[in-house]
């Protein structure tokens, strides 16, 4: 389950890297972070997950 607008809003604010941002790695990092930790198992988020497959 993707965090909601103010959980989404405070890892922002912990983590970005200069005024405005909303992308980093250091935010997209946390953001996937929290998605994982708070996953209410394994099996059930690893839909969400997606990780390319080099051709």
């Amino acid at each position: 389950m993707a965090p909601d607008a103010a959980v989404k809003q405070e890892i922002v604010k912990v983590y970005a890297t200069n005024k405005g941002d909303t992308g980093s790695q250091e935010i997209q990092i946390a953001v996937m972070s929290h998605r994982i930790s708070t996953c209410p198992t394994t099996r059930s988020c690893t839909s969400m997950i997606t990780i390319p497959v080099a051709a």
